[in-house]
């Protein structure tokens, strides 16, 4: 009996000091910062919707990337002041505007985007679709979150 005992001890120690072999990297992250100029956004059309957008090159999403990881895009809201922060896209950000004559006029901003190799592409709509060059987006700022 002492001898299956022993067995049986030297069996589980072996299997429990054991284990696979990890041929994995783990995941890579990277972080990429995109400014997109006031000047750089241009009116397209969906039917008879008017939206800004913008592509702008990002090399670092690869075919790996596209394929098998992930991206997140965030948006700078109040940058460069003490209260920067980021929040993810699509961002939808409300306005109201009170005339000082009476009447109001509300609307909103979304700010979206997508991606493919090499390029993302942003897009600003506003919801009462008053799209012109007068009223062109100010420079955003964005950032990538790259997971692979």
């Amino acid at each position: 009996m002492k001898k299956y005992l022993l067995v049986f001890v030297m069996a589980v120690l072996g299997l429990g000091f054991s284990g696979c072999e990890v041929t994995e990297n783990g995941t890579q992250m990277e972080i990429v910062e995109i400014t997109v100029d006031s000047r750089d956004w241009r009116i397209e059309y969906d039917g008879d919707t008017p939206y800004f957008v913008c592509d702008k090159s990002a090399p670092e999403i690869d075919n790996t990337i596209f394929k098998w990881g992930s991206v997140m895009a965030y948006v700078y809201v109040r940058p460069g002041q003490q209260s920067e922060g980021l929040t993810p896209l699509p961002y939808p950000l409300e306005f109201l505007e009170v005339y000082p004559g009476g009447g109001e006029h509300a609307w909103t901003e979304t700010i979206s985007w997508e991606y493919r190799p090499g390029y993302v592409t942003f897009y600003v709509q506003y919801s009462d679709f008053a799209i012109s060059e007068d009223f062109r987006p100010g420079t955003k700022y964005f950032r990538l979150v790259l997971n692979w």
